[in-house]
């Protein structure tokens, strides 16, 4: 559980890093967030990022694949 704390604080200081021009990066990191909080059992917080992921503009399958299936996890717990 260690190793998964430590990446959602990674991810968290990427996404602070990253300019805003970089939906696709903000998405991709975004849904890595939701996921490393599901995996952690935060549905919770898992939801509130879930839920604010822009994917408008975002053309990638995989990121609004793996986006897709964080909603079909949530909607099951």
């Amino acid at each position: 559980m260690g190793h998964l704390a430590d990446a959602e604080t990674a991810t968290t200081q990427a996404l602070t890093l990253l300019e805003p021009g970089l939906r696709r990066s903000h998405a991709y990191y975004s849904v890595q967030l939701a996921e490393l909080q599901l995996a952690q059992g935060n549905t919770t917080d898992a939801r509130t990022t879930a839920a604010a992921i822009d994917t408008t503009h975002v053309g990638s399958r995989a990121i609004t694949g793996r986006l897709a299936t964080v909603h079909r996890t949530l909607a099951a717990a």
